[in-house]
């Protein structure tokens, strides 16, 4: 979304008297963190709210960016990335060759037990691959206890 966009939708809002709630759904799922402080903001200045959502976006995928390098560090560490050259590789998700032969499966029934799952591979790449998904709203503390429970579960350590 444009901030041309952006600012004709906010600006709907505002006129539909929905604006507050559209914050307040913003802050729900810890986009931002502070509503009392943006709120008076955005009633004082409308134009700040842009600033804030370039804010966030900037954010999110910043935080995708580091979740990326964890899970790529960790990855080269245990088994090998799939592909392996960096520039093929994704922010969001990331691919690993199991090169332990591990049963993906049996480690995605063992996680799920602890409440996380992984996917494992895809079409011909099922159980020589699995994928670690970094994006959304996973937090940099979701992936590292992830990787704990993998480590654990697979006697990593």
């Amino acid at each position: 979304m444009n901030r041309e966009v952006l600012s004709e939708f906010l600006y709907s809002l505002e006129e539909e008297k929905k604006l507050t709630k559209f914050l307040k759904i913003i802050f729900k799922y810890k986009v931002l963190h502070d509503y009392n402080y943006i709120s008076r903001i955005v009633v004082n200045d409308k134009s700040v709210i842009l600033d804030v959502y370039d804010n966030i976006l900037e954010n999110r995928f910043n935080r995708h960016i580091e979740m990326a390098k964890v899970v790529r560090e960790w990855g080269r560490k245990y088994f090998e990335l799939f592909p392996q050259e960096d520039k093929l590789l994704s922010n969001t998700l990331t691919t690993i060759k199991n090169t332990r032969g591990i049963s993906v499966a049996d480690l995605n029934k063992e996680l799920g037990k602890r409440g996380f799952v992984i996917s494992n591979g895809y079409g011909d790449l099922k159980e020589k691959t699995f994928r670690i998904a970094h994006m959304a709203d996973c937090q940099m503390s979701d992936i590292k206890e992830l990787l704990e429970n993998i480590e654990d579960i697979l006697g990593l350590k």
